[in-house]
């Protein structure tokens, strides 16, 4: 019995020895597996970024295009809007134009047509006076 107590002894102290080496290798092991899950996760948040960067890019260029697009289209309206006021405003001044072209003939017109009749109506008032004058002469002769 003497030599079981000391093996016993032996025996805890090698398993707790055992134990212990066991222990810390368990921990360097989970260590090791937690390290190679987080280098893991960091490489698939890396990844995750990247990939979300370039959708981002990709939404910004396409948002951009439509941009560009849309400003284009109502560019185009635009012109064309101005195109057909001022095709508008052109068939006015014309109207407007041939107005006034007619109205300066009428204008016109009636002043020779006024010319004409002042013209009448001192030819008129010159054979009155005329006759006014020939009445008096022969009035003068009656007399006589």
């Amino acid at each position: 019995m003497e030599y079981i107590v000391p093996a016993l002894i032996g025996l805890i102290i090698g398993g707790l020895i055992s134990g212990f080496i066991c222990f810390k290798m368990g921990i360097k092991y989970r260590r090791t597996q937690a390290e190679a899950v987080m280098g893991s996760a960091e490489k698939e948040a890396e990844r995750i970024l990247e990939a979300a960067k370039t959708q981002a890019d990709t939404e910004k260029k396409i948002a951009i295009a439509e941009a560009k697009d849309e400003i284009h289209k109502s560019r185009s309206e635009l012109e064309k809007e101005i195109k057909d006021r001022r095709n508008e405003v052109g068939r006015e001044e014309r109207r407007i134009r041939q107005k006034e072209e007619n109205l300066d003939r009428k204008t016109d017109n009636i002043d020779k047509k006024d010319e004409q009749l002042q013209k009448k109506l001192k030819s008129a008032d010159e054979k009155l006076a005329q006759a006014e004058e020939f009445r008096a002469s022969q009035l003068g002769r009656l007399e006589e």
